[in-house]
């Protein structure tokens, strides 16, 4: 299995960014078989003396051949609490 990936976020303003982040996982012998994980994300400075933040997001992942009985696609909302050193 291949990878191939971009990170882009964008700051708002001193506290407030936006985050984007896309990886594609080809298999190395057949490329028409591939996962996909894509992520969007809003981020909130809580503390900015010890780097607390919080993100709101949604991921969305994508399988090209799942296998039996499971979903192609999945997507789910997430929030994290963190620090930022």
């Amino acid at each position: 299995e291949l990878v191939f990936g971009t990170d882009y976020s964008h700051k708002l303003d001193d506290r407030q960014s936006i985050v984007l982040n896309f990886d594609y996982y080809p298999r190395a012998d057949d490329f028409a078989q591939y996962r996909v994980r894509a992520r969007a994300a809003y981020e909130y400075v809580l503390d900015p003396e010890t780097g607390m933040i919080l993100r709101l997001g949604a991921q969305d992942r994508y399988d090209s051949n799942p296998g039996p009985g499971a979903k192609r696609n999945d997507l789910t909302y997430f929030a994290t609490w963190g620090m930022k050193f």
